[in-house]
C-alpha cells in the first residue's frame, strides 16, 4: 500500500508523506484505528502497520544534496582505491630492495639492494630454467658491448641469454644498450659480401662501443661515489652510536706515581652504566686517588 503525497482540504501544501509497505497477508483482520497527521488530516491504517518502527528507512525522495554528494564521493573513492592499488604495485615491483642477503653484483661489486632498477636474472645453466643469480643487468649489457665478453666468473652468454638481456634493457628503459645488436654487427662484419657493407658495420659498431664506453664510465663513477658515501655514513653512525664521554681523564694511580689515562667506554666492550659510575668503580679497584677535578 502506498499513500502520498497528502494535501489538506484547504489546499495548503504540507510536507509530503511517503509510505511504502507490503500488502497484508490474506485473511488478516483489520482493526481500523485513527492516525493523526500534520494539519489535522485523518487516515486509517491497520494495527499491524502501526507496529512498524518509527525510524523505518525512508524510501521517498532523497535528501537535499544527497545525490550531489554521492556523485562527488564516487570519483574520490575511486581515486583513493587506485592510489592504494598503485602503492601496493610499486611496493611489489621493488622486491630486490627488500632482500635479506647482502648480495653484490659479481661484475661491479655494487650491492643489489641499492640498484635503482631491477637486477637481471642470469641462469647458471643456459639449458635449465634455474637456478639463477642476480647481477646488474645494465652493467652487464654495456660490458658485453664494450669488451665483447661478460667478465671473470660469468659464463659466456648464448643467443637466448642475449635475447633475454635485450628484452630486460627495453622493459626497464635502461637506454639503447643492446648486446644482441652488437653481436649482430660483429657477425655482419665477418660475413659481409661487399667491402662497403663491412665498412658500414664496422663504423656502426665503433660508434655504439664509444657511446657505451662513455656511459659505462659514468655508471662506474656513480656507483663508486654511492659506495664512498655509504662508508662515510657508516663511520658517522658508528661514532654517534658510541656513548658520550670518550675524553681521557688523568688520574694518579699511586703505585706507579705516573699520571694514567682512563678511557670511557673501554674499547673492547660498551657498558650500560653511566660514565661516573664506571670511573668510580675502576678507581676503587685500582686504589688510585683523584689528582684533580674533571667533568664527564
Amino acid at each position: 500500500m502506498a499513500v502520498g503525497p497528502c494535501l489538506p482540504r484547504g489546499g495548503a501544501e504540507i510536507e509530503p508523506l511517503y509510505l511504502s509497505v507490503a500488502a497484508p497477508p490474506p485473511g488478516l483482520q483489520r482493526s481500523e484505528l485513527p492516525m493523526l497527521l500534520p494539519g489535522g488530516l485523518g487516515m486509517t491504517v491497520s494495527s499491524e502497520l502501526q507496529k512498524l518502527p518509527a525510524a523505518a528507512p525512508d524510501y521517498g525522495r532523497p535528501r537535499k544534496g544527497g545525490l550531489k554528494a554521492a556523485k562527488w564521493m564516487k570519483p574520490r573513492l575511486m581515486a583513493e582505491e587506485e592510489s592504494s592499488s598503485r602503492g601496493r604495485q610499486q611496493s611489489d615491483t621493488r622486491w630486490w630492495t627488500k632482500l635479506q642477503e647482502q648480495l653484490l653484483c659479481p661484475l661491479s661489486g655494487f650491492p643489489i639492494r641499492l640498484l635503482p632498477y631491477p637486477p637481471f636474472k642470469l641462469r647458471v645453466d643456459c639449458s635449465k630454467p634455474g637456478p639463477h643469480f642476480l647481477l646488474d643487468g645494465k652493467f652487464l649489457a654495456m660490458k658485453l658491448i664494450v669488451d665483447g665478453r661478460p667478465g671473470e666468473g660469468i659464463r659466456d652468454l648464448e643467443t637466448s641469454d642475449l635475447l633475454a638481456l635485450d628484452d630486460y634493457i627495453q622493459r626497464c628503459k635502461l637506454g639503447p644498450f643492446r648486446p644482441g645488436t652488437a653481436r649482430a654487427l660483429q657477425q655482419e662484419i665477418a660475413t659481409a659480401k661487399t667491402e662497403s657493407d663491412r665498412i658500414r658495420a664496422v663504423e656502426e659498431l665503433k660508434k655504439m662501443q664509444q657511446r657505451t664506453k662513455t656511459e659505462l664510465g659514468k655508471l662506474r663513477r656513480i656507483q663508486d661515489n654511492r659506495l664512498s658515501q655509504l662508508k662515510t655514513d657508516l663511520k658517522v653512525h658508528s661514532t654517534l652510536d658510541r656513548l658520550p664521554g670518550q675524553k681521557q681523564h688523568e688520574v694518579n694511580e699511586g703505585q706507579s706515581g705516573e699520571n694514567a689515562s682512563v678511557e670511557w667506554p673501554p674499547a673492547e666492550f660498551l657498558l650500560e652504566e653511566p660514565p661516573h659510575a664506571f670511573l668510580a668503580r675502576e678507581l676503587e679497584k685500582s686504589g688510585a686517588e683523584v689528582a684533580g677535578r674533571f667533568q664527564l
